[in-house]
Order: structure tokens, then C-alpha cells, then sequence
């Protein structure tokens, strides 16, 4: 190991706080007769393994540690002359340490970010909003509770990052309120609808139901992705509306994709059958199990065809598997998953078409595998945008 080498490995153990007083001091004497020395190279193993997000967390806990040591420092000076001069020295040094900290961390975290690279509507930031009545409330991930109307009846129990409403309150059963539910970018959220219907909704997506369906039908609005499995019943047909279709069903397993600024609207058949009517011209198609429809916004029609779904259901287990598809779109669907914006300078570059498949893993992950696979080039702006500079290999 040369000395350069040396060095990196002791920069990692001091922001792992793990050096003792002579590795530190080691440490000091180097970068203060190399300053311009970068601890982490261009091909440190380490750099993809950590999500940006989570160093931006580092940076506020190693600034505020030094905070508390300035504290500190203004503390000792109310205490005689020379105890003070003895702790001024090695004050001084620790200070100095957290100075350096902050510095090699933001030298470090400038390179990472140099190199690491729903609509609007809906809320970022927010997880999992749900309102009623013109009443809006967060439901974070590590609530077990009983949601309750204002009125203090039962609406549902959510466990987690789900929510059972077959337990609403018999009360409800005579008025009619609707429930709306709104799944951020980053966010995915699971349903019991009040018939048992099963929902599992994607990031990025939103849900209007009514908390008692009525005696004919069972009828939800949706906008964004969702996958149904309907409990059948042959008497109340199963309808989710979207901006330009309207599925039919009695009860079966299926999954909508209708984002409101996508250019299709995908209907993906698993078990049972669906009718699919076309808003525009009124035009009714069936689907088959296996077959996908599509529907066109600008063309207003609609297609079938025979797929392999689990392209399309693939997100229901934390899998991201793109088909032919252009950058552009796996970048907008990246940037549903994990809350990000995502901006593509090379046009010939977004409209490049891949197959690749990525499990549940960091964002910086699978842009590392594009830049790695393909010369794609990203550039971390902020912990939220990311600008892709480079063309494509050829």
C-alpha cells in the first residue's frame, strides 16, 4: 500500500471514527502538506455503495457535532487562566479535526456528487396522504392505528404501509362520503377496499373511492398505477375509472398504469375478464388473460396484444423490469420510485431504447450501472435532481 492509499484508508476510519490520536495526527500532517490530495480517487469501490441521500444526513451530524464543540470552547473560557491555556491546545486540535471533518466531507461529498450524478399534483415529501370531507392527514409508515372520521367513526386500521377499511362503522352505511388517497413519488401503499377488494398502489399515484359502495355497482377513480385483485361478485361489477378509460370486471387480478402525463394507458389482464370501454368514442373491447391493452391519448384508440406481464406487475414486488423502453420513460418511472428528478440534456440519448431488469436496491445503484454498461454520465445537483450529460456508447 503507497502512502496515497494509506491516507484514503485512514479518511475512511476517521469518518467512521475510528482512528486513534496518532492516525489522526498522521492524517492532519498529510493533507496540510497536500492539500489539493483527494482522500476518496475517481474509482473508489466505496462511492456507489452510498446513496447520496444518506450522506447529506453525514454532513448535518458531523456540522453539528462541531457546533457542539464550539460550545464547548466558549464554555472553557470562564475557567482560570491556566487550565484554560492547557485546554486552548488541545481544544484547538479537536476543533481543528472537526474543521478538517467538514472539509474533507464536503470535498468528499463534491465529488460524489459531481461524479453521481405525478403528476405535479400530487404531494412530494409527503409519503401517504389521506383525506376526507376536505380533511387531510399523513399516515406515515410506523402508525398502527384506528383512523377515524372527524365525527369519531371507524374509517379503517392501518398497519404500517396498509389499511383495512372493511371495518368501517355500520354508521356510514346511510351516507355518501368519499375517501381519497394519495401515494407520493418514493411511496408505494396497499388497500382492503370495503368489498374485500385487494389494491396495491404505486408511487405516484392516487385513488378516490367511496367508503360504502352502493347496491349496483363498486366504482373507483384512479390516476396513476395500481394493481387490482376484485372480489368477485357477480352482481356489483368492479369499475375503475381513469382519465380515458374505464375498466370493467366482476373479479379478477389486473393492473392499471394511467399517469396523467404518459402518453398510453396500459391495461395488463392476469385472471379472469375485463371490458374496457373508451371514453372518446365510446368503443368496447374484451381482454384475455395474458393479453395487454393499450390506449393511445393522441391516436384515441385502442390495441391488444399478447405480453409477458410480468413486465408490467413487476413493481408490486420492489422489481423494476423495463421492456424495449425508452430512457426517457425508465428515468420517469426512476423518478416515481424514488422521488427524484431526473433530466436527460441528449435527446437521441432519451429516446434509446433498453431491456434491463434491477431489484430493490439504492438509486445510485442503477445509475451506476447505466454509466458503467453504457458511458452514461450523471451529476448529483442537489439530493433531488440529477442531470444525465454524456452519450450513449455506440
Amino acid at each position: 500500500m503507497n502512502e496515497k492509499d494509506y491516507i484514503a484508508h485512514l479518511f475512511r476510519k476517521f469518518i467512521r471514527e475510528e482512528c486513534n490520536e496518532h492516525e489522526i495526527e498522521e492524517l492532519l500532517k498529510f493533507l496540510q502538506e497536500e492539500p489539493k490530495f483527494n482522500p476518496l480517487p475517481e474509482d473508489d469501490k466505496d462511492r456507489a455503495r452510498i446513496a447520496p441521500e444518506e450522506l447529506f444526513k453525514i454532513q448535518s451530524r458531523i456540522e453539528a457535532r462541531y457546533a457542539n464543540l464550539r460550545e464547548l470552547t466558549v464554555k472553557e473560557t470562564y475557567k482560570p487562566k491556566q487550565k484554560v491555556r492547557l485546554r486552548k491546545n488541545y481544544l484547538f486540535r479537536i476543533t481543528a479535526v472537526c474543521c478538517l471533518t467538514i472539509m474533507l466531507f464536503g470535498s468528499w461529498w463534491f465529488f460524489i456528487k459531481k461524479q453521481a450524478g405525478q403528476s405535479t399534483e400530487l404531494l412530494h415529501d409527503q409519503g401517504v396522504v389521506l383525506e376526507l370531507q376536505g380533511e387531510k392527514r399523513v399516515l406515515k409508515e410506523e402508525d398502527s392505528l384506528v383512523i377515524t372520521s372527524k365525527d369519531e367513526k371507524v374509517l379503517g386500521i392501518q398497519k404500517g404501509n396498509y389499511l383495512d377499511l372493511t371495518k368501517i362503522d355500520a354508521a356510514l352505511a346511510n351516507e355518501k362520503r368519499t375517501l381519497n388517497l394519495e401515494v407520493s413519488y418514493g411511496k408505494k401503499f396497499n388497500l382492503l377496499l370495503p368489498d374485500s377488494t385487494y389494491v396495491y398502489l404505486n408511487a405516484g399515484s392516487s385513488i378516490t373511492i367511496p367508503l360504502v359502495f352502493d347496491n349496483h355497482s363498486r366504482d373507483i377513480m384512479l390516476y396513476g398505477e395500481a394493481y387490482f385483485d376484485v372480489k368477485h361478485n357477480a352482481h356489483k361489477p368492479f369499475n375503475v375509472q381513469t382519465e380515458t378509460l374505464q375498466v370493467q370486471v366482476l373479479g379478477t387480478e389486473f393492473n392499471v398504469l394511467s399517469y396523467k402525463e404518459d402518453k398510453e394507458v396500459k391495461v395488463a389482464l392476469l385472471q379472469g375478464k375485463v371490458a374496457l370501454k373508451n371514453q372518446e368514442n365510446k368503443e368496447r373491447l374484451y381482454l384475455a388473460p395474458g393479453e395487454l391493452a393499450t390506449y393511445n391519448k393522441n391516436g384515441k384508440h385502442l390495441k391488444i396484444t399478447t405480453e409477458d406481464l410480468s413486465y408490467y406487475t413487476a413493481w408490486k414486488e420492489d422489481k423494476l423490469m423495463f421492456k424495449n423502453m425508452s430512457l426517457t420513460n425508465i428515468f420517469k418511472k426512476l423518478e416515481r420510485q424514488y422521488d427524484v428528478t431526473i433530466k436527460i440534456e441528449d435527446a437521441k440519448l432519451a429516446e434509446k431504447k433498453f431491456y434491463v431488469h434491477f431489484k430493490a436496491e439504492p438509486l445510485v445503484t442503477i445509475l451506476e450501472y447505466f454509466s458503467k454498461a453504457y458511458g452514461l454520465r450523471y451529476t448529483y445537483v442537489n439530493d433531488k435532481t440529477i442531470v444525465i450529460t454524456s452519450k450513449l456508447k455506440t
